[in-house]
C-alpha cells in the first residue's frame, strides 16, 4: 500500500463527517459566522496538532505564498459551502455536485498547468465525474 494511501482514506472520512455537519449548520447559523467557526475550529484543532508533535515551522516564500491562497480559496469555498445549504442545497446532491467539481479542476490543473500524465483509465474517471455532476443536477 502506498504511504499516502492511509491519509486519503482519512481524508475523505474527515471531509465527509465535515460536510454532514456542515449541511446540518446551513440555515440554522449565520454564512459568515457559520464559516468563520469552521475554519477557526480548524485552525485551533491544526494549532494544537503542531503543539502536540512539535511540527516543523520550515518555510520557503513559495509555500508561505501556496498556503496563504489555498487559504483564500478555502474561505472563499467554506462561505459557498455554508451559503448553499442555507439556500437549501441537499447534502446527498449539493455537496457530490461541489466535489466532483473540485475534482474537475485539480485535474484539469493537473494536467494543463502542471503537465501531469493523464492516463485513459483518469480521463475515463474524469469524465465519469462530469457525468455525475449532470445526472446529479
Amino acid at each position: 500500500m502506498s504511504d499516502w494511501l492511509p491519509l486519503a482514506l482519512l481524508t475523505a472520512v474527515a471531509y465527509g463527517l465535515f460536510n454532514v455537519f456542515a449541511s446540518r449548520a446551513g440555515g440554522k447559523i449565520g454564512d459568515a459566522l457559520g464559516a468563520g467557526l469552521l475554519e477557526g475550529t480548524a485552525a485551533l484543532v491544526i494549532g494544537i496538532f503542531a503543539l502536540a508533535t512539535r511540527a516543523s515551522t520550515q518555510a520557503t516564500a513559495a509555500g508561505v505564498r501556496f498556503s496563504v491562497l489555498a487559504g483564500v480559496f478555502a474561505g472563499i469555498g467554506t462561505l459557498a459551502y455554508v451559503s448553499m445549504f442555507r439556500r437549501g442545497g441537499a447534502l446527498a446532491f449539493a455537496g457530490p455536485i461541489a466535489f466532483c467539481g473540485s475534482m474537475v479542476v485539480m485535474v484539469a490543473v493537473g494536467v494543463l498547468v502542471f503537465h501531469e500524465p493523464l492516463s485513459a483509465k483518469r480521463a475515463a474517471g474524469l469524465l465519469l465525474g462530469l457525468l455525475s455532476i449532470a445526472l446529479l443536477k
